[in-house]
């Protein structure tokens, strides 16, 4: 300080330059934040849906992936080149390589790609509507046709695919990387924020009984320990969704119907005859919760069927307990005075 009223004092160097380190630590963090949203106003709306280019496939190589990268950000092109549409195309790229690695066959892989798939998308909280769809069609195994699509191997393909000891661990792999990524709180925010997306993961929870028999008897119990945590993540930020249009309704009603089919059947199908036009559903259900404790004993968690696979024809108790909480908080005031 040179003069004033602290004239004569002087400030360590090795304070300043943590100062300085301070700073400049908060403009990254401030400009990782501005750089995307700034990217993504210069590409436009009209660009977003329509002219995209696919940074990232199965078949890319890291060479190939490397020259991308180069191209895009290379220090030596002029800044705007830096920050055109493309630049922006290759971040997404680069989220697609992360899901990819989110599904890599060593376990320490997968766990650092979620890590770093974790923080960037809070930086990139937008792709998450897009992939959202690609993620839940995985864990249902409708991707038949979309193998590489977000950097996701096809479930369905690798469910028929078995190694030379006739086990699925490459497919077992896969649906770990899959569901440790819905389980990101970016991605259940997404989750929660439409009727058709609760549908969805409302219809892949509650059928994960033959997803399961299809694996390893090693990987079963960590498959459900994975399903969990989704569903985990989903109660603990559950809210109540205001249904403002007609679709919405629809939708929802859709999802109710879904879960009652899903108990009803599984009753019907333990007791032929059951389902009768003269029998009410409340008569019904009130029998459903008789027979909790007899589905309990039939479908332990490892039971086989006299076949030596996993009987699948009933549902699972612990997917009959998944049905009956989506139901019960499906149910709102609108069902109880209409």
């Amino acid at each position: 300080y040179k003069d004033g009223e602290n004239g004569g004092k002087t400030l360590p160097r090795r304070l300043l330059v943590a100062r300085i380190d301070l700073f400049h630590q908060s403009l990254q963090r401030h400009a990782s934040f501005e750089v995307p949203r700034m990217l993504r106003r210069r590409r436009g709306r009209a660009q977003q849906q329509c002219n995209r280019k696919k940074m990232f496939t199965m078949e890319t190589s890291i060479h190939d992936f490397g020259t991308v990268l180069k191209n895009s950000f290379g220090v030596s092109l002029p800044m705007e080149t830096m920050i055109d549409s493309s630049s922006l195309d290759a971040y997404e790229g680069m989220i697609d390589g992360l899901f990819s690695m989110s599904c890599h066959t060593n376990a320490r892989v997968r766990s650092s790609a979620l890590g770093v798939v974790d923080y960037a998308l809070t930086r990139f909280g937008w792709v998450v509507r897009e992939r959202v769809p690609r993620l839940l069609s995985a864990i249902s195994l409708q991707d038949e046709d979309k193998k590489g699509d977000s950097g996701i191997p096809s479930c369905a393909q690798l469910s028929r695919q078995v190694d030379a000891q006739g086990k699925r661990k490459r497919f077992a792999e896969v649906l770990k990387g899959v569901c440790s990524i819905l389980a990101i709180p970016r991605i259940i925010k997404e989750l929660m924020s439409s009727e058709r997306n609760r549908l969805s993961l409302t219809q892949s929870l509650c059928g994960t009984q033959v997803l399961i028999s299809l694996l390893p008897d090693e990987d079963m119990q960590k498959m459900v320990h994975y399903f969990q945590g989704i569903f985990s993540q989903f109660r603990s930020k559950f809210y109540s969704l205001p249904r403002i249009t007609t679709e919405e309704q629809r939708v929802h009603e859709s999802c109710i119907l879904f879960l009652l089919d899903k108990l009803l059947a599984d009753d019907v199908e333990k007791k032929p005859g059951l389902l009768t036009n003269a029998q009410p559903i409340t008569s019904l259900i009130s029998t459903m919760d008789n027979n909790t404790e007899d589905v309990k004993a039939e479908n332990a968690p490892g039971k086989k069927a006299s076949s030596g696979n996993v009987d699948t024809s009933l549902l699972h108790w612990r997917n009959r307990l998944l049905t009956g909480w989506f139901l019960i908080n499906s149910v709102d005031e609108h069902y109880l005075y209409h």
